[in-house]
């Protein structure tokens, strides 16, 4: 019991237990990677208004520059500067790059073809498809955008601006003004917050920052950022990352669009989340730890009066009537200490009652049966005595006959009561065993010579083919033995016979004897271990309750059954190794 309510105690404790912390873990993991989402989210936000912050600003710069009269008078001029018309022009725009700051810039025709470069004087002579490059058949206003590299002129792409050069509603040529997507702007762009970032196409990586996770992406994985949603998760060099994806460029060039990729690192958050995990499970060890003690406690408490009220029934049954429980509880765990008490003590009253009317009746039976066997033979003394007396006449010839039968009859009779007084005297002083070890063929054998007539005849077998070493009284088990032997030999009359048998049980003995009498009736099996229990002439009824007494004293047990030989078989059970008598 108190091992079910411990039990109960506990699984009421941890299962809440498990279930809060297994849903609260859960619900962190989910809140955290909720914020790690918005974080990304916000990330990209904050990208894309620094982008479109620099394309405003660069839009600005390019339509501002080409206000000034100075690249509409250089254009002008083309046909009177001749050659020297280039090299003027690619001085101004390196000058004018130099002090504005561009990390591009480049003056195109109307076909497309660089007059000059501010970044690169020496690179002229290109050919840019710029209508292509911002998807547009038409140019006449400054516009800007992200951009594809459109290599040769500019191999990284970046944020590109362009503005017309015009005279009189004519375009003379085009001013392009860029920031390209390197390393540098691309930190610049998320605003120092130590986010590595990249540069790519549907095909490879254009640029990134040094801090880029080592690990190359795979290609499956490469083509899940790119065309997946705009916040996904991938793991590089043993660590979880959100990768926010941003797009760059139109798709109204036909062209791939760029992406911008940024990399949250999630180690941070995983590693609060871990501890959290961690937290929770070492706070729900300390709470199921207490669970333990308080249940084992609680159980304890409950249990307690009921194992004391247990343990004083099992130490009544083993004779001890004078054990009490005693409760320092006023509840109901004292009340009931208080009934068992009670019970107690009215059950020491009436054993005491049972075991006085038991010994008086004890003592009406033997007198009733001791008077019983030695009036039966005085009987047929006193008939003979006064056979005698009303016999004897001087010189009757059959007064020696008389006499001699009167005597014989004496004789049986009071050989009668010697052997009732004999039985009952032994019954009465049966001494306690002596256990030593000793080997049972030797004790067969022993028994066996004690009928030297029969054993003569052949009507004893007793089986001494093996040696089996037991402990116990050797000389109360003959005594036991013999008994057992005599009472199947006068139930099978003179031509009767017996069979003894051992059967070997590891740590118990089968002492087997078989008899050919006429068997046993239900009627007296059911009382034969009864004291003066018997059905034979001359019977005391004592020989059965002898053997069991010795038989108990070894710790074992008497059956009686039918034997094959449709007499009867008694089986002696005993112990190799009986245990002490103080400790039964």
């Amino acid at each position: 019991m108190k091992k079910k309510i411990f039990i109960a105690f506990v699984a009421v404790a941890i299962v809440p237990a498990v279930i809060t912390i297994l849903a609260a873990n859960m619900f962190a993991r989910l809140e955290l990677e909720e914020i790690r989402r918005h974080n990304a989210t916000t990330g990209l936000a904050r990208l894309d208004a620094d982008i479109v912050k620099d394309l405003a600003a660069m839009g600005s710069a390019a339509k501002n520059e080409v206000l000034n009269s100075r690249w509409r008078r250089m254009f002008l001029r083309r046909r009177q500067l001749g050659s020297v018309f280039q090299a003027q022009l690619i001085e101004q725009l390196g000058d004018r790059s130099t002090q504005a700051g561009w990390d591009f810039s480049a003056v195109i025709d109307t076909f497309g073809v660089v007059l000059a470069r501010g970044d690169r004087p020496s690179s002229f002579g290109d050919t840019v498809d710029y209508r292509a490059v911002f998807g547009t058949q038409s140019i006449t206003k400054p516009t800007a955008a992200a951009v594809a590299p459109f290599l040769p002129v500019w191999g990284t792409g970046g944020l590109l601006a362009i503005a017309p050069i015009t005279h009189q509603e004519k375009t003379l040529a085009y001013l392009l003004v860029g920031k390209p997507f390197t390393a540098n702007n691309l930190r610049e762009w998320v605003g120092g917050w130590a986010i590595p970032a990249m540069i790519v196409n549907s095909q490879q990586v254009l640029n990134q920052t040094p801090d880029v996770p080592e690990e190359q992406l795979s290609q499956a994985m490469f083509a899940e950022i790119y065309y997946g949603p705009s916040v996904s998760s991938v793991h590089l060099t043993g660590r979880r990352f959100l990768v926010g994806r941003k797009q760059l460029t139109s798709t109204n060039s036909g062209r791939p669009p760029l992406m911008v990729l940024l990399f949250f690192d999630s180690a941070s958050v995983d590693a609060a989340t871990a501890k959290l995990f961690y937290s929770m499970l070492a706070a729900g060890g300390l709470g199921l730890l207490l669970a333990i003690l308080c249940g084992g406690l609680v159980a304890r408490l409950l249990t307690k009066p009921m194992d004391d009220i247990i343990e004083a029934a099992g130490r009544i049954s083993a004779g001890e009537w004078d054990a009490d429980v005693i409760s320092f509880s006023k509840g109901d765990a004292g009340r009931m200490a208080d009934a068992f008490n009670r019970m107690i003590g009215d059950l020491r009253r009436s054993r005491d009652r049972l075991i006085q009317t038991e010994r008086l009746g004890a003592w009406r039976d033997a007198a009733r049966k001791v008077a019983h066997e030695i009036k039966n033979p005085l009987s047929p003394i006193q008939v003979s005595a006064e056979d005698l007396v009303s016999a004897y006449k001087p010189n009757d010839p059959n007064f020696e006959n008389v006499l001699r039968q009167s005597v014989k009859t004496i004789s049986e009779e009071v050989a009668a009561i010697k052997r009732f007084v004999d039985e009952f005297a032994s019954f009465a002083r049966t001494p306690r065993p002596v256990f030593n070890q000793f080997d049972l063929k030797d004790l067969l054998t022993e028994t066996a010579a004690a009928f030297p007539a029969e054993n003569k005849q052949g009507r004893i077998a007793v089986d001494t083919t093996r040696s089996l070493v037991i402990k116990g009284d050797p000389e109360l088990l003959r005594q036991a033995l013999i008994n057992l032997i005599k009472n199947g030999l006068e139930a099978g009359g003179p031509d009767g016979s017996i069979t003894v048998t051992v059967i070997d049980e590891d740590e118990t003995v089968q002492i087997i004897v078989d008899d050919t009498g006429s068997g046993i009736s239900k009627e007296m099996k059911d009382k034969l271990f009864t004291p003066y229990a018997t059905d034979k002439s001359g019977g005391t009824g004592l020989g059965l309750v002898i053997v069991q007494g010795i038989v108990a004293d070894h710790g074992g047990t008497v059956t009686v059954r039918e034997s094959p030989e449709r007499g009867a078989r008694f089986v002696m059970q005993l112990p190799q190794d009986p245990p002490p008598l103080e400790d039964r």
